[in-house]
């Protein structure tokens, strides 16, 4: 069995949602980190639900690419 095929019978919706939470936090803190603006839950909320996943790329060298999109 390839490891692409491997990996994608273990990517599930809970792996995808702490993902996605994972990647609006520090998204979201990035943002305002020369700021003095704290970000709070709703910040974070919203950019996880605007995320998208578009589309999963496999390469050769055993690597896995998630591309995301921001939809407003």
């Amino acid at each position: 069995m390839l490891q692409a095929e491997v990996w994608i019978k273990t990517f599930n919706t809970k792996i995808l949602q702490k993902l996605l939470t994972a990647i609006a936090v520090e998204l979201t803190d990035t943002v305002y980190s020369g700021s003095d603006y704290k970000p709070v839950s709703s910040d974070y909320a919203s950019l996880e639900q605007s995320l998208e996943l578009r589309r999963i790329c496999f390469y050769q060298d055993a690597v896995t690419s998630l591309v995301f999109e921001f939809n407003i």
